[in-house]
């Protein structure tokens, strides 16, 4: 895939750019803050629906503009695509060929691997951004992974609405017992098959990060070893029922944990 030229209007920090792109390698010069990451972000945006940087729509939108406007001609497959992407405070239009599609179409069909400054979050902070990492690999290389982790955020978003009702009194407890019971059974399938997708994910790529860090280090003497940890236990050689047998385990000890916090406490989130 080769991008070939970017166009912005109204975003971040430009009022408006064009540049063409080489179809092998682009270098961006400039001192810190002039807008070389928004670059990046622009083109991940583009081919991606969202960002790698978090932010609502508004932090995307120039101050002196209403939307952001921007665009990419890109080859992939032999195939030329005009991609255009409308931001406004509300919303993300997406075009393919002047034609308005859905995220899911995109993320499809331009699967791309980014490492920008936040990047190093992986390492700096917290669990959640390992996991993130992981699941934007997996979604990269199946279709299948990408509607599994969307399935489960659908199930996880519904239980947490659920649990946050009932914390505020909305809802009375025996309706949240009920609807919590409807939903344990998906919910503790797909956190599975998440769980299970992202070890074997782990357990493929830890080979290729010896190989990596071998050939920088120029040394032989290298042994990356990388834990999934699962209720303070390494869980990586773990199979699939184990895995669910404990997730399923947790959800009944940390019920009533969940009920008085008003969140779900169980899981691969």
């Amino acid at each position: 895939m080769q991008y070939f030229n970017l166009s912005l209007n109204g975003f971040r920090n430009y009022n408006s750019a064009y540049t063409e792109l080489n179809p092998r390698v682009n270098i961006f010069i400039g001192k810190n803050g002039q807008g070389k990451t928004n670059l990046l972000e622009a083109l991940f945006l583009l081919t991606q629906g969202y960002s790698f940087r978090y932010g609502e729509n508004s932090t995307f939108i120039n101050s002196r503009f209403n939307e952001a406007i921007l665009k990419t001609k890109i080859i992939n497959q032999n195939l030329e695509n005009d991609l255009t992407l409308q931001i406004l405070k509300s919303k993300k239009n997406l075009f393919l060929n002047d034609k308005k599609i859905s995220n899911q179409i995109i993320l499809n069909r331009f699967p791309v691997v980014i490492f920008s400054p936040e990047s190093l979050a992986i390492i700096k902070e917290g669990d959640d951004q390992r996991r993130n990492l992981i699941d934007q690999h997996l979604s990269n290389i199946d279709i299948k992974n990408r509607d599994l982790i969307q399935n489960y955020k659908k199930v996880l978003k519904t239980r947490n609405r659920v649990l946050k009702d009932h914390l505020q009194g909305i809802r009375p407890i025996n309706e949240t017992e009920d609807l919590l019971e409807s939903l344990n059974a998906s919910f503790i399938d797909l956190a599975t098959r998440l769980t299970v997708a992202r070890i074997e994910n782990i357990n493929k790529i830890t080979p290729e990060l010896n190989n990596a860090m071998r050939f920088i280090s120029k040394t032989q003497n290298v042994d990356i070893l990388v834990e999934y940890v699962i209720s303070g236990e390494n869980s990586i050689n773990l199979k699939s029922e184990s895995i669910k047998k404990i997730i399923q385990n947790r959800t009944i000890e940390l019920h009533q944990a969940e009920l008085s916090a008003g969140v779900s406490l169980v899981g691969p989130q």
